[in-house]
């Protein structure tokens, strides 16, 4: 069960704030354009390198995890919502 709605408490009282169903870091309208995502993911790419290179394994194996997910999120299962809207229509 995905909660919809949480509260967030102020001095006196619990506001309601609407939770948005299935948020997802590539639904961002920041990462639509093509050249954000390769941004991104090269500069992670740099840091793991750096990482690797200065002889530091635990931040590289942190940093290229970020990669990975970079690959995974913003390349491999990235779905354009304009491109979902106009093959409905």
């Amino acid at each position: 069960m995905v909660a919809t709605q949480a509260c967030v408490r102020t001095s006196f009282q619990y506001i309601p704030i609407k939770l948005r169903d299935n948020m997802r870091d590539s639904d961002l309208i920041f990462f639509r354009p093509m050249w954000r995502r390769v941004a991104v993911t090269v500069f992670c790419i740099a840091w793991a390198v750096v990482e690797w290179l200065t002889g530091q394994p635990f931040w590289g194996i942190i940093a290229s995890g970020v990669t990975a997910y970079c690959v995974w999120v913003l390349f491999y299962n990235y779905k354009d919502p304009e491109a979902e809207n106009t093959s409905d229509s």
